[in-house]
């Protein structure tokens, strides 16, 4: 399935807020949401790693953690994550092991511009929430430039 449902947008809304609060606490604003098949919201987060001291404290994995905590189970199949920057490699193949098949995105990291995801992740960007996405990263290390 390729195209976006009003569902994704939806809750590509609430991780740009996710990414907002993040940015609040001094932490790189990255946002992420797990949804169900049927839209429900699994999980949300932003990215943590300075506040809880853990270099994978990052909000795709805080996602992953929180919803299979939530549904008791670490495969999130047919789960759809939203997140407000291209995934890491790391957080990738945390993807691929939960088995999430279909990740949307906001903004593109310049590094990965030229990296295509493998292993039958797919992969697409929701453009209307690109401007959104990188206006917030922009904005917080212009902040940190200026500190």
């Amino acid at each position: 399935m390729s195209t976006l449902l009003p569902v994704d947008r939806a809750c590509m809304v609430l991780a740009l807020v996710a990414a907002a609060e993040s940015g609040c606490r001094d932490e790189v604003p990255v946002g992420a949401v797990l949804r169900d098949v049927q839209g429900r919201v699994i999980a949300a987060a932003g990215n943590q790693p300075i506040r809880n001291h853990d270099p994978v404290g990052h909000a795709e994995i805080r996602v992953l953690q929180q919803a299979g905590h939530r549904i008791g189970n670490y495969r999130l199949t047919d789960a759809v994550m939203m997140v407000t920057l291209a995934p890491c490699q790391l957080c990738r193949q945390a993807l691929r092991l939960a088995r999430i098949r279909r990740v949307i995105y906001g903004s593109e990291a310049l590094e990965q511009k030229t990296k295509r995801p493998e292993g039958g992740l797919i992969f697409k960007r929701l453009q209307p929430f690109s401007k959104n996405s990188d206006s917030v990263l922009r904005f917080f290390f212009e902040q940190k430039r200026k500190s």
